[in-house]
């Protein structure tokens, strides 16, 4: 155990000792910054008491749209839960986060999971092929460990990653909104629409929520990325694959969704965002929470055994 624990140690020292690594970190920051600037340069003028009038032009425009009614159930749900928010807002005198509040722009980092999520498919690409193309697979082979130990320690290291990652993010955010906005309307909740009613939470609680969510889709996609990393052995071949399948993979189950294709209800990319079971809808009515769970496991097996059975068993000349 000891053994395989500084095998996931060395790993993880591998990726760090990459000057490469600390510029991600160091692009994330600066892009924070200056998403600050932005929205500290937009924001500064608006005015503060004009929310109660835009929610009642917003629920007075939808009421009387009766082309929402031609629209699917599931966007009608989720259109007719954003007005029921909006009146509990007027109601109950609760205004929303402002994004030039601290809370509000760090809602807004969630816009940058995307981008980590690409950094991580780079490193988890990337950690298995450059053993082959750099000829240190040799190396790592003649030690006391087997290639499931080996293998596995990668596949933890680059999850790990993903995950410190998330968190550099999250505490990134919340120096730079303290620093540019201050703790100012800290106490507002966030409201959401579960079980036919409104929840109120603190916001503390939905980022992190946010934050859990978005650990689905990167479980994925490293798991993705690494298996096309252990089958085509390039670099290369794996990243791209990846990163195009990760900007088209929604789209693509969307146009099959419009088509009536009940069966893209089976591909991955329509099951990984799970906050569409507690906020929104999902893509097809007949989805459930414990279906999504089923297929997004069904794929990560699958994803994980292509990758065990073609490192363990290819020959490393091959």
């Amino acid at each position: 155990m000891n053994k395989f624990i500084n095998l996931v140690i060395n790993e993880h020292i591998k990726i760090y000792s990459k000057k490469s690594i600390w510029v991600l970190f160091g692009v994330i920051f600066v892009i924070g910054i200056l998403n600050a600037v932005i929205v500290n340069s937009v924001t500064k003028n608006d005015a503060q008491d004009q929310w109660q009038q835009n929610a009642e032009i917003q629920i007075s425009s939808i009421k009387s749209d009766q082309s929402i009614d031609q629209l699917p159930d599931n966007l009608k749900d989720t259109i007719n839960e954003q007005v029921a928010i909006s009146q509990y807002r007027l109601d109950n005198n609760i205004p929303p986060q402002r994004s030039d509040s601290m809370w509000g722009f760090v809602q807004g980092s969630a816009a940058i999971i995307g981008l980590i999520t690409m950094f991580v498919i780079v490193i988890s690409a990337s950690s298995v092929a450059s053993e082959f193309s750099k000829g240190t697979i040799k190396l790592l082979l003649i030690r006391p460990h087997n290639r499931s130990k080996i293998l596995l320690s990668k596949y933890l290291v680059s999850f790990i990653f993903a995950l410190e990652m998330l968190l550099f993010l999250l505490v990134a955010y919340l120096i730079i909104g303290v620093i540019f906005f201050g703790a100012d309307g800290s106490s507002l909740p966030y409201l959401s629409f579960q079980n036919g009613g409104i929840i109120e939470s603190s916001m503390f609680t939905h980022i992190l929520t946010v934050y859990s969510f978005a650990c689905v889709e990167l479980l994925v996609m490293v798991s993705f990325a690494f298996m096309l990393s252990c089958l085509t052995r390039n670099s290369a071949l794996a990243i791209g694959l990846s990163i195009f399948l990760m900007f088209v993979g929604v789209t693509l189950v969307q146009f099959l969704v419009a088509f009536d294709y009940e069966w893209a209800k089976y591909i991955v990319f329509a099951n990984m965002d799970l906050s569409v079971y507690f906020e929104g809808s999902p893509m097809i009515e007949s989805m459930t929470l414990t279906f999504s769970i089923v297929v997004v496991a069904i794929y990560l097996l699958a994803f994980n055994v292509l990758s065990w059975l073609s490192f363990t068993k290819r020959d490393v000349l091959s």
